[in-house]
């Protein structure tokens, strides 16, 4: 979509909303930055819920 540079917003058991876009890129508080994994298994779930 976006050569990773965006990524949607998600909650769990709701589809992905292309309104809820934001940078990738963009300047984050420590606590709220994951490492690849994590986020990972949080996509994996999301999936799940929406399922």
């Amino acid at each position: 979509m976006s050569d990773g540079l965006a990524c949607y917003l998600v909650q769990m058991g709701r589809p992905a909303n292309p309104r809820r876009v934001v940078s990738s890129i963009a300047p984050a508080p420590a606590r709220e930055v994951v490492t690849s994994r994590e986020a990972d298994a949080f996509v994996e779930q999301w999936i799940d819920s929406c399922n």
